[in-house]
């Protein structure tokens, strides 16, 4: 079970308290751990163990959290922002499901997670403050498949998580003074992971940021202009699960504001993961990229999202890598299955709709398919040899630029 971690005496302080910033702090527990281990013995429960700590730290890694203390089946993590805590442990219990629907029901993953947000000073011994108590008590209530969350991240994050915060009341936590309103953070059942991903942007939002810096808005306005473009995940699908949902593939509302941190990526301040897969994006493609874990596909383990300049044959590109064939493979069924593709060759030119192979001699070769989702048009692709999937769409439906702008992107993949 997880202790809330003792700050009464708050020494070795190493960033004065003015300087605090409120983060998003998750708190995780794996249920019925230790009844597993006497039913089972120690070799099963330590395969356990160790399926759940892969399982949380690819979704960690995913949202950009930073793992502070794991001990035993308990998981303290601290994230950047609240919303990508909120959408860790979605996606964390979304991979428990799917774990557990691939398993034996002997070995269930049972996760009961806690979300809570505050300011908070950094020690040289980890975060102090009330925040992280909360979140460790709202953990403890947590029951297996739960997401539990105060009404400070209901606050924080309900106009950008597109999930549902129910109130279970105000409880009295160990420890806490006063009561607190908790929520349990639920989706849809049978829906899919493009809930947790940003609503995107039309199109015509770039045009009307060119004609600004022509009118004398000037190079600020240009500077960012590839990367103004917020869309769904299109790698989701109604068959993702029971943690996550949201609208059809590809197919999210148009609306919202531009997001401060849509620059394009350097390999400084990257991830050593998020430094591989930008190495191989080919270079025209790469300096328009930025890590975007919010519109991951379902089981990419690292994605970069890239807006390309206006006059582009493709509008956007996702490049996702996997940390296994097997999973690359699932979340690309997934995609075609969504949509009901039938088998054909979406390398030709009247083909616009159809899911199947493409191989190029023998440097590179995947599935690949094409369909159209309202004026948009859309190409998935994958690398069978390096564990990528790549998803690219134009707004206008001009289906034979993007086709070709494919058939020019592909065979550009770098070398490992």
């Amino acid at each position: 079970m997880t202790e809330a971690p003792r700050d009464a005496n708050p020494v070795h302080v190493t960033s004065d308290p003015a300087e605090s910033v409120t983060r998003g702090f998750l708190f995780a527990d794996l249920r019925g751990y230790t009844e597993y281990a006497e039913r089972l013995g120690g070799e099963a429960a330590a395969q356990l163990l160790g399926r759940y700590r892969d399982l949380v730290r690819i979704q960690v890694a995913r949202f950009r959290g930073a793992e502070i203390k794991t001990e035993g089946d308990s998981f303290y993590v601290v994230f950047p922002a609240v919303s990508a805590a909120v959408r860790a442990a979605l996606a964390i219990l979304e991979r428990a499901a799917a774990e557990n629907a691939a398993t034996t029901p002997a070995d269930p993953i049972r996760v009961g997670i806690g979300v809570h947000a505050g300011e908070t000073v950094e020690t040289s011994e980890g975060y102090v403050g009330t925040a992280v108590n909360i979140a460790a008590r709202l953990c403890a209530q947590a029951a297996a498949g739960e997401v539990l969350v105060s009404d400070t991240v209901r606050a924080l994050t309900s106009n950008v998580v597109r999930a549902h915060f129910v109130a279970v009341g105000r409880r009295q936590l160990k420890g806490i003074s006063e009561p607190v309103s908790v929520f349990a953070v639920r989706v849809p059942s049978g829906t899919s992971e493009a809930l947790l991903a940003p609503r995107r942007r039309d199109r015509r939002a770039l045009a009307l940021g060119a004609v600004a810096a022509t009118a004398g808005l000037g190079i600020i306005a240009v500077v960012g202009l590839a990367g103004l473009v917020a869309r769904p995940d299109p790698g989701s699908s109604p068959a993702s699960g029971t943690a996550v949902s949201g609208p059809p593939v590809g197919s999210a509302p148009t609306g919202g504001s531009v997001a401060p941190d849509q620059s394009p990526a350097t390999s400084s301040g990257l991830l050593s993961a998020e430094r591989d897969l930008l190495e191989l994006i080919p270079a025209d493609v790469a300096q328009h990229c930025r890590p975007a874990p919010d519109d991951a596909a379902p089981r990419a383990a690292t994605t970069f999202r890239c807006d390309l300049p206006i006059g582009s044959g493709a509008d956007t590109v996702w490049w996702d890598a996997f940390l296994s064939r097997n999973d690359m493979t699932l979340t690309f069924e997934q995609i075609a299955d969504a949509r009901r593709l039938p088998e054909a060759d979406c390398a030709t030119s009247q083909v616009t709709r159809g899911v199947g192979a493409w191989e190029l001699g023998r440097t590179f070769s995947g599935d690949l398919l094409c369909y159209a989702d309202g004026d948009a048009v859309w190409v998935v692709w994958t690398y069978r040899d390096q564990r990528l999937l790549s998803r690219a769409v134009r707004d206008d439906g001009d289906w034979e630029t993007l086709q070709a702008w494919w058939r020019d992107i592909s065979p550009l993949l770098r070398s490992p």
